[in-house]
């Protein structure tokens, strides 16, 4: 090989070099932008094989019922940690469907932790691998407590409006009779139409149709601070 040619060649070897170096900056840059990525992200983050094993793990905002129990996730087993089997069954048909269609597959489910503490999340699961999934995992239990904090405004809403209906009905029948009967011997007097010898009749009268409202006032503060 001649001089000129083996420089030749050596440039072409050092520009091949040169293309791979900067190839290979490019994907650490990729990877360490990746990283930060997966970092940033809250969610709780599964690697598991279809044996159940975990592969790799990061902690995000949400609680680990896992790393309650026993303190470590990598390099353990879905069957170490004190699941039940419906539950292990349920998170490997999810690992397992995700990885056989290639699809993303969503499973919500809650955990009861040792303390009696009820938490909700839901995982979403996607193929990484023949044998691997990536299982993003949102801890949603804030928002479903919040629900229930609605759900229960709301019932109590609806609990108030029975009792307004109730309390409505009560003034619109029950004093009804009383007031009519005080108004029409009201009238009777203040036109002069009551003789004398009726007077006794009708303050007995007034003083039951009173004693009447004061029973129909005493039933509804009972039916009022019933449901204070």
């Amino acid at each position: 090989m001649s001089d000129q040619a083996y420089i030749a060649q050596l440039e072409a070897e050092n520009e091949a070099l040169k293309k791979r170096v900067a190839e290979l900056s490019l994907l650490q840059h990729v990877e360490a932008n990746i990283n930060q990525i997966v970092r940033s992200i809250p969610d709780i983050i599964f690697i598991m094989d279809t044996d159940g094993n975990y592969i790799d793990f990061k902690a995000g905002d949400g609680e680990v019922f896992i790393t309650s129990i026993k303190g470590h996730v990598k390099g353990s087993n879905i069957k170490d940690h004190g699941f039940d089997a419906d539950f292990i069954d349920a998170i490997m048909n999810h690992i397992n469907t995700a990885i056989d269609t290639g699809e993303i597959h969503t499973y919500k489910y809650e955990l009861t932790f040792p303390n009696g503490e009820i938490r909700f999340y839901e995982s979403r699961a996607v193929r990484l691998h023949q044998h691997l999934a990536l299982r993003i995992v949102r801890d949603f239990t804030n928002l479903e407590q919040q629900q229930q904090a609605l759900l229960h405004t709301q019932q109590a809403l609806l609990h108030a409006h029975e009792k307004l209906k109730e309390y409505a009905f009560m003034v619109s029948h029950n004093l009804r009779l009383p007031i009519t009967n005080i108004l029409g011997i009201s009238h009777l007097v203040k036109e002069g139409l009551i003789k004398e010898d009726e007077q006794h009749f009708y303050v007995q009268q007034l003083a039951i149709q009173c004693d009447k409202l004061n029973e129909i006032s005493t039933a509804m503060a009972r039916i009022l601070a019933a449901y204070d």
